[in-house]
């Protein structure tokens, strides 16, 4: 008889199907509209944090570019990680450009950028948590914890090219939702780090996009972050200042 192998202990991090509640914080910045593309540039992907093999477009610094490299995954933080607050920013990545596992996610500083193969590299340890769109599954810790289907009771869902990322470092949760959906939380026990936005994929010459929408801070940490509030009127102003930064290259 072969030997049973003991199944892997539910994360912490798992919401256990918490029913979904549309947070007011995010209606209040999505009326808000997109903040100016200074604030914009300021939480884009930091192009020192990927492996080379990644890089932030010139015409374009929301956006990076994979290279074809075969048998490897990669990932890219953001440049700004929170600690506090609510933020919101939105991902735009094609849904032809997700080959096998494309994630999506929040890590700290110390999470791995590269593996070897194609592999669920965000949420494999302790220092992400991520969300295979692909799959439809969270990880975080995966190598110790089991993994759990997101969205729940979605089983073919299938992510639209744009989702929202929903940080709650108050109440310690991720979250996602699509223009006209609300996913519920992705993961809880976040409070007491420092994360920042990441992604991990393996498509050959993919293109992923970051625009941060805003943050609300509590009454008590007012002063301490102003993005929510540095509004421009929304996304056709950032495209013309971004059409204006390319003409003047």
């Amino acid at each position: 008889m072969l030997p049973l192998i003991a199944e892997k202990p539910i994360s912490l991090a798992n919401p256990s199907g918490k029913e979904p509640v549309y947070p007011d914080k995010l209606t209040r910045i999505l009326q808000n509209g997109a903040p100016s593309l200074e604030v914009q540039l300021k939480h884009a992907w930091n192009p020192n944090d990927c492996p080379k093999d990644l890089t932030v477009k010139t015409d374009d610094p929301l956006t990076f570019h994979r290279n074809p490299i075969a048998q490897s995954t990669h990932g890219i933080r953001g440049k700004q990680g929170y600690s506090s607050g609510f933020h919101v920013w939105q991902i735009d990545w094609p849904v032809n450009q997700r080959g096998t596992t494309a994630m999506i996610g929040v890590a700290t500083k110390e999470a791995d950028l590269h593996m070897g193969r194609y592999r669920s590299l965000i949420g494999k340890d302790e220092n992400s948590y991520g969300w295979d769109m692909v799959r439809n599954f969270c990880h975080h810790d995966s190598n110790h914890y089991e993994t759990w289907k997101y969205p729940n009771d979605f089983n073919d869902w299938l992510a639209p090219s744009k989702i929202y990322c929903l940080l709650d470092m108050d109440e310690g949760t991720l979250s996602f939702a699509a223009d006209s959906e609300y996913l519920g939380v992705a993961f809880k026990g976040l409070q007491g780090k420092t994360l920042y936005p990441i992604v991990g994929c393996v498509w050959g010459h993919c293109e992923v996009t970051m625009t941060y929408q805003g943050s609300v801070y509590e009454e008590n940490q007012k002063g301490r972050d102003t993005e929510d509030e540095d509004s421009d009127g929304g996304f056709e102003k950032l495209k013309e200042e971004l059409r204006h930064l390319k003409t003047n290259e």
